[in-house]
């Protein structure tokens, strides 16, 4: 009988030295688990209930419960970590969040489409002229005056397909919405100017800023559209798309595909729908005093701060008055 009961225990801890190799294999794995979310987790599930029964006496149920809940978040378009996740390709891809869409339809999207290729293809196809046109009106109806009549031009050769002409005026109308962060409203220059903001938001919970992730996708597209080119080594853009506002400025290089013309102007529409995101940083950015021109960056000024955490504060006072 004593036998038995050792036997018992011995096969016990045999099974707990299993599961613990497991799980600590697992988390070497992690970064290949969140890369391949859907197929890794749907198998992972049968197995990891099967475990959750057989060893509930050793008290690994809690463990493998909360494996399962995080399964649960992979698989969940609304969650926190499907953001990180989309995120990470939309950066890649240049774009922020596509005008209108829901996190479901973009899950499906970047599950079915792991390159810049495809995933621009998929973005002509998403825009119809329709969803186009409601775009360029929610942008028209909410553009400063001054600009509302070269926008008005920008779309006629937009539509004529004279999609160089359109960008010129999209470079320029960006440039200036984010002029009035600045605090020195000459600097023509956009590349890293919402880096600082992100920085700021993210020393909050995610909860009190969860709209990070779009600001994240923002700041990176603003980066792309106005990245430097050295211009003695004819430099270019190497990815599909060829948005830049130093090459056409310059007249080195203009682009005349519809799809930059789409990024711009759902680039435009966000910058827009952020207003009160961005409220807060009014005049608060300016170029660090790097004298490498590679090093510069927009930083917030020291002396802002205390104002700036006042505006901050109340704005997300306000957000969380309006969630109630």
């Amino acid at each position: 009988m004593e036998d038995k009961e050792n036997d018992n225990e011995f096969n016990i801890i045999d099974v707990g030295r299993l599961i613990v190799s497991s799980l600590e294999r697992y988390t070497e794995l992690i970064e290949t688990i969140r890369q391949n979310t859907e197929k890794m987790m749907i198998s992972l599930q049968p197995c990891l209930k099967a475990i959750s029964e057989k060893v509930v006496n050793i008290n690994f149920k809690g463990l493998t419960d909360a494996i399962l809940k995080f399964s649960e978040a992979l698989n969940n378009p609304n969650s926190f970590f499907s953001y990180e996740s989309y995120k990470n390709d939309l950066e890649n891809y240049y774009w922020v969040w596509p005008y209108k869409m829901d996190a479901v339809q973009l899950k499906e999207i970047l599950t079915d489409n792991k390159d810049e290729i495809s995933f621009d293809k998929i973005m002509i196809k998403y825009f119809t002229k329709e969803k186009t046109n409601q775009m360029i009106t929610d942008i028209s109806n909410n553009l400063p005056k001054k600009h509302k009549v070269i926008f008005k031009q920008a779309i006629n050769s937009f539509n004529n397909k004279d999609f160089a002409i359109a960008n010129m005026v999209f470079y320029s109308i960006i440039e200036d919405l984010l002029a009035g962060y600045t605090q020195n409203k000459g600097n023509n220059t956009r590349n890293t100017i919402l880096e600082p903001i992100v920085e700021y938001y993210c020393r909050y919970q995610i909860n009190e800023v969860p709209f990070i992730f779009e600001l994240c996708m923002l700041s990176n597209c603003i980066n792309y559209i106005y990245k430097q080119y050295d211009f003695n080594s004819n430099e270019q853009p190497s990815n599909h798309k060829k948005v830049s506002r130093h090459l056409s400025q310059h007249g080195k290089k203009y682009t005349n595909q519809k799809i930059d013309c789409l990024l711009l102007l759902n680039c435009i529409y966000t910058i827009i729908l952020f207003e009160n995101i961005l409220k807060p940083f009014k005049g608060m950015l300016k170029k660090n005093k790097s004298k490498s021109k590679a090093s510069k960056k927009f930083v917030i000024g020291e002396d802002k701060l205390k104002l700036l955490d006042k505006r901050v504060g109340k704005f997300l006072d306000i957000t969380k008055m309006d969630e109630k």
